[in-house]
């Protein structure tokens, strides 16, 4: 059988893109276990008045994008 038959049948039968990814990340993982991000632990704190910050200033069209942070943040976790 080709790598890649089991995937396209498994996707074949599935309508809903998150179910399609879903469907991928349970087929490639190693151990045979959930892959779904939302089910691992995690150690990080999720700033809700922070999200909200950014969706009211994306709405008002007043988020500016600082290019050379980015730029700074890639390069710093290339290096990793």
């Amino acid at each position: 059988m080709a790598p890649f038959e089991s995937d396209a049948a498994t996707l074949d039968n599935v309508t809903d893109i998150a179910q399609a990814r879903k469907s991928k990340k349970l087929a490639q993982s190693p151990d045979g276990e959930k892959a779904d991000k939302k089910s691992a632990p995690s150690n990080r704190k999720i700033d809700y008045d922070k999200i909200a910050k950014l969706k009211a200033e994306i709405e008002a069209g007043s988020y500016k994008i600082d290019a050379a942070r980015i730029a700074d943040k890639f390069i710093e976790r290339e290096g990793k």
